[in-house]
């Protein structure tokens, strides 16, 4: 279950260190922004978007959907951005006038 693999990188992030309940409950909205973010992407970004959140690298993306390498390197570099810009409305309009 991606929520499952989502929730357990965080906590290995964090290391022996025992989570606060603040710190859950926060991590739980921002995996829901996410997930509604990860929503609104083109269907081709959320192709490369399921297989990166499981860990395959760029390489294995590559191969399992049949596409050039450079091509993933791309879709990867614009779907972290409509995700950050998503999540943070505010950082998409960053130095735009």
């Amino acid at each position: 279950n991606v929520d499952d693999l989502m929730e357990e990188t965080v906590l290995a992030a964090l290391g022996e260190a025992t989570p606060d309940p603040a710190s859950l409950h926060e991590f739980s909205q921002l995996r829901e922004i996410l997930r509604q973010c990860a929503a609104q992407l083109s269907d081709t970004l959320k192709q490369v978007y399921d297989l990166y959140i499981k860990d395959h690298t760029q390489q294995e993306i590559a191969e399992v959907l049949a596409i050039k390498l450079g091509t993933v390197k791309s879709r990867t570099s614009e779907m972290v951005k409509k995700l950050a810009d998503c999540v943070n409305p505010q950082r998409g309009n960053f130095g735009r006038s």
